[in-house]
């Protein structure tokens, strides 16, 4: 395969989407398809430009997308005992350092999140040398990509390219992961499904900056009795605006001349509800992306006892699935058919503080269930010499041992003690 980046080549072929076989992949369609914006009921145009500017979002995504693209990401071999590290395999290095040679492997993951959280599909095409082996991992953007089924019924994707024409990419090239969808393969967007609640915070956010524009000060009409020329409108209209408008200049004494009455006709913030109104979309957006809203500075239902437990929850019902995702797709693409796999590390997650996680360790420790090496490996310290060895303590024995132990810890006369009984 060439270099991904001059992969762009006018190939031109009768395709069909995959959501609508009626409508065939041409340049025209490809384009009406993608859109700059998506119509929302609020008034507000929704696109993923416009969504990252409400913080919320923002703040989601990212989080999401840091999340994933932080942790470690390993590569094992199966064993008779379980799994065995593979950081030799010439995989390691493309799937936990470089993918490509200009990212890094969070920068990665990050944009792959980033586009399952608002488009909900992630495609990246695999890269492969002259023998056919995976050597490098491209981002594709999503908008960009269509999926449709072959006559033989294999999946194949469409690239528009950046400079026009199309690529028609295999199924064994194209890294693809899918958010939650109806036919198992394309993934629901987001972004489409919740541009309602997305454009009723960007009209709260427009309508507060308009209100701050105007002097934090509701709008309202110049009145008179007489009757005013075009120009005398124009000018009152102009001379208002320019002095008394702003939120630099909104708190000034207004004079008016003429007979000009000033009558406000708008509702205040208060009864429009619109401090409220911006709280509840925080919660919108946090359930929309399935993220705490504490991690979005909601803070309202977070308690000091109740913080972590909501951090293990996000753990557990929030980023696993994606991984899930992640590491199923990886498998299937860069390991099948062999006896390595990929595989991340929630570890780093689900550390609590300093003291619980020696108690933790601890209690590992004396059943059995990590060596010393191993809590040294996960505290990114060195080993030491015969920290492999598992142990366990021996207090523990059958009820009907008891006799016997004490039998064992009496002398040959029935006392105790040692010797000849003297102390």
């Amino acid at each position: 395969m060439k270099n991904w980046l001059k992969r762009w080549v006018g190939v031109k072929e009768e395709v069909r989407s995959i959501e609508n076989p009626n409508t065939p992949l041409d340049d025209a369609n490809v384009v009406a398809c993608l859109g700059d914006s998506l119509p929302s009921t609020a008034g507000t145009p929704v696109s993923a430009q416009s969504a990252m500017t409400l913080s919320s979002v923002y703040a989601a995504v990212r989080i999401l997308a840091e999340t994933v693209g932080s942790l470690p990401l390993q590569v094992y071999k199966r064993a008779e005992s379980g799994k065995e590290n593979a950081s030799n395999h010439r995989l390691y290095p493309i799937l936990h350092d470089t993918p490509n040679r200009l990212m890094t492997s969070m920068v990665f993951r990050e944009v792959g999140m980033a586009h399952l959280a608002l488009w909900g599909n992630f495609y990246a095409e695999l890269e492969r040398d002259k023998a056919g082996r995976v050597i490098g991992l491209w981002p594709i953007h999503p908008s960009r990509v269509r999926v449709f089924l072959s006559d033989s019924g294999d999946k194949r994707y469409v690239i528009s390219g950046v400079k026009g024409g199309q690529v028609t990419l295999l199924d064994d090239d194209v890294l693809h992961i899918p958010a939650l969808g109806f036919d198992g393969l394309v993934g629901l967007s987001p972004l489409r499904l919740m541009r309602n609640a997305i454009g009723l915070g960007l009209g709260a956010e427009q309508y507060g900056a308009q209100l701050f524009a105007n002097g934090g000060r509701p709008s309202g009409v110049l009145s008179t009795e007489g009757k005013l020329t075009d120009l005398q409108v124009e000018q009152s209209r102009a001379r208002w605006k320019k002095v008394y408008g702003g939120a630099s200049d909104g708190n000034q004494v207004a004079v008016l001349e003429g007979g000009l009455k000033y009558q406000a006709i708008s509702m205040p913030p208060e009864e429009a509800q619109f401090l409220q109104t911006r709280k509840f979309q925080i919660s919108e957006i946090a359930r929309m992306f399935r993220v705490p809203p504490h991690m979005l500075a909601d803070l309202e239902r977070s308690t000091f006892s109740n913080i972590e437990h909501q951090g293990i929850e996000f753990t557990t019902h929030s980023i696993r699935p994606w991984l899930v995702r992640w590491e199923q797709e990886l498998n299937r693409k860069l390991f099948a058919g062999t006896d390595y796999f990929c595989e991340f590390s929630l570890d780093a997650l689900l550390r609590g503080d300093a003291k619980s996680q020696m108690e933790g360790f601890a209690i590992a420790l004396r059943n059995g269930i990590y060596c010393v090496n191993d809590v040294l490996d996960k505290l990114n310290m060195p080993r030491v010499e015969g920290g492999d060895k598992r142990m366990v303590q021996a207090q523990m024995i059958p009820l009907d041992k008891i006799g016997e132990l004490n039998d064992n810890s009496s002398g040959s006369d029935g006392k105790t003690g040692s010797g000849d009984g003297q102390a």
